[in-house]
């Protein structure tokens, strides 16, 4: 299941990134949404898995904090 949905969420990132730089992503791009996608996944599935008291704004907000500055100047 984890990889259905890693793939999807590499999908929207790319997609996304052709609709707001109007052009294919570039190698570095491509590998940055795999790896950032995978990390928060990963971490997703951690959080849900053995941390019962984090609240998921807080996870969120650090996840955000992770984004690869390549990628926010792109999604943000």
């Amino acid at each position: 299941m984890w990889a259905y949905m890693h793939e999807y969420f590499v999908k929207r990132y790319t997609e996304i990134a052709r609709e707001k730089t109007g052009g294919e992503p570039d190698a570095q791009t491509r590998f940055s949404i795999r790896l950032y996608c995978y990390g928060t996944l990963g971490m997703t599935r951690e959080w849900l898995i053995k941390d019962n008291i984090t609240p998921s704004e807080t996870v969120v907000r650090m996840m955000f904090a992770s984004m690869p500055e390549s990628l926010r100047g792109i999604f943000f």
